[in-house]
């Protein structure tokens, strides 16, 4: 499960957590799940353990897919994509494995790998966060209509504030900043204080050439999380492109130094996670 379209925090059936990306925090998951063993991590006791998902190697193996999720956990996503892969590979008819590893192929780079295991999936029998990840990879793969086929499953199964907001992006990528833009002003009135909304709002502000509405928000974002790194990135970009216009000069001291920024974003704009729990 995924958190709720209010930005509360759900519950699934074995008690697991799943966090709002707005959080501040990758706490995808409810480290009490650790506690499952093998195959059988937050499966039903009745639940069938997959063919070869039993015995030493792959009983090793499942200890590869808890250190993944606890990897995850903690913002490693290179190591955790290393190992919920291994894991998977070791157990490729376990589905939670399956949706796990595709989740973090699409945080950590590896946004094709995801994309063309999915591509021999049905999107209506996966989970919701599962599809926003996929919503993500396809974004980064430069393919906003397929983003947009996974946003609007999910949205076509119940509403979702965080797939709006990643239709929202892919609209962005698709030259539709303006439609993108009202969708997002509708959803800051409907639920004031989302890192994800003002991020997107930002960003669509931006493609319009509105730089004044992409700063106002940006600001609004780096007050609710003054280490967002794409909210530095953005304010810095659009700060210095207008300090570069012979139009408009502002104060000095409103120009901020480019922050110093890791190689990856641990938490994109549109999505929450839920791994480890089902």
């Amino acid at each position: 499960m995924g958190a709720s379209a209010d930005g509360g925090a759900d519950q699934n059936r074995l008690g697991c957590t799943a966090y709002p990306s707005e959080s501040g925090l990758l706490r995808a998951l409810n480290l009490a799940c650790a506690s499952f063993t093998a195959c059988a991590l937050c499966y039903s006791a009745t639940a069938a353990i997959p063919e070869g998902c039993v015995t030493g190697e792959a009983a090793g193996k499942s200890q590869a897919y808890l250190a993944g999720l606890a990897a995850f956990a903690a913002g490693r996503v290179d190591e955790s994509y290393v190992r919920l892969k291994g894991a998977y590979v070791a157990c490729p008819g376990n589905i939670p494995y399956r949706n796990d590893y595709l989740v973090a192929a699409a945080i950590s780079g590896h946004a094709p790998e995801a994309l063309d295991i999915a591509a021999g999936l049905r999107a209506e029998s996966l989970p919701t966060y599962v599809l926003e990840a996929l919503g993500l990879a396809a974004r980064d793969n430069h393919q906003p209509e397929l983003a947009l086929h996974y946003y609007d499953t999910i949205l076509g199964a119940h509403p979702d504030v965080g797939a709006r907001v990643g239709r929202d992006l892919a609209l962005i990528d698709l030259g539709d900043p303006k439609g993108a833009r009202t969708d997002l002003l509708a959803l800051k009135q409907l639920g004031p204080g989302r890192v994800d909304v003002e991020e997107a709002l930002a960003l669509a502000d931006e493609a319009v050439g509105d730089d004044i509405g992409a700063l106002a928000a940006t600001e609004v974002l780096l007050t609710l999380d003054p280490r967002h790194v794409a909210g530095l990135k953005l304010r810095y970009r659009v700060v210095a492109r207008r300090r570069a216009s012979p139009r408009c000069r502002l104060d000095a001291a409103a120009v901020a130094r480019p922050p110093r920024i890791g190689q990856r974003v641990a938490r994109p704009a549109g999505l929450r996670f839920s791994m480890g729990t089902r």
